[in-house]
């Protein structure tokens, strides 16, 4: 399965354009070969943990398949398609301006070059119905929000036997209790007490390969950033990993026992001293 890009060839663009223009340049033939499928686009919901590891997706997708009453040739028990009488099977229009000869699509055959006689009652000529298909996706470890999967010939069926289309994906990542993604860190924010930051201490964090102990220097202030190398999401590919930010809070407690409202005020008075004696 191909990931997110999709390149445009300006060469090729300008070269069908101005091929067209001039009545010449790189024509796809002198016959078309049905229409080609339309791509489809679809939004795919998926959890924090399934795009930082990867998962397998099940997806349904309505979209247009080749009629099984006339195995898409469109026409009725076995009728064949016969050349468009406006194109005579080019699929094209051609005017001339000037000295530029100008290329439009057939607007009676729609491009395909060919015409149904005698339609199948199933599809009405077109070849197609609608049908609910179901698919599995490979989600990528690694993957971003907003990022597309293209499963390539999985878009609506072509018609008269022109190519299908593409189906394209768009991953939407629901957001995470406790971690928030920066690319491929993930940051966590490690709340901890007075004491645990004044005199030092280790705790217990989350990550997503499970909980680790994190030591905490004495003297640690709030707002402090601390990271865990690997600790982040895949790099799509496997080239490497991202890593866990912790940031460090610092809580004020807001209820304080007798004992502990005493001993603040010890604290506080050692303090005004320390305060009032600098070089002491």
């Amino acid at each position: 399965m191909d990931s997110l890009v999709t390149l445009v060839i300006l060469g090729d663009i300008f070269g069908d354009i101005f091929g067209d223009m001039m009545g010449g340049g790189r024509r796809r033939g002198s016959r078309r070969t049905g229409r080609p499928g339309n791509d489809l686009q679809m939004v795919l919901n998926v959890s924090f943990e399934e795009a930082a590891f990867g998962a397998k997706k099940k997806i349904s997708v309505n979209k247009l398949v080749k009629c099984g009453t006339c195995d898409g040739s469109g026409g009725k028990d076995g009728a064949k398609p016969t050349s468009c009488d406006m194109c005579h099977g080019s699929g094209e229009i051609r005017r001339q301006q000037g000295f530029f000869t100008v290329a439009s699509t057939c607007p009676k055959c729609s491009g395909s070059g060919q015409m149904i006689s005698d339609p199948c009652g199933t599809c009405h000529g077109d070849g197609r119905t609608k049908k609910k298909v179901e698919l599995e996706v490979t989600v990528p470890a690694g993957i971003d929000e907003g990022q597309r999967l293209k499963l390539s010939s999985e878009g609506d069926s072509g018609a008269q036997g022109g190519p299908d289309g593409d189906l394209y994906i768009v991953i939407d990542i629901a957001p995470h209790e406790i971690f928030q993604r920066d690319g491929f860190n993930v940051h966590y924010t490690v709340p901890i007490s007075f004491s645990q930051a004044a005199l030092g201490s280790e705790v217990e964090v989350p990550t997503l390969d499970g909980k680790v102990m994190v030591e905490i220097p004495a003297g640690t202030q709030s707002g402090k950033k601390m990271r865990l190398r690997g600790k982040g999401i895949q790099k799509l590919g496997g080239y490497g990993q991202g890593d866990a930010i912790l940031s460090i809070h610092v809580e004020t407690p807001t209820k304080l026992s007798g004992e502990q409202k005493e001993l603040f005020e010890q604290l506080a008075g050692l303090e005004a001293s320390a305060k009032s004696n600098p070089m002491r």
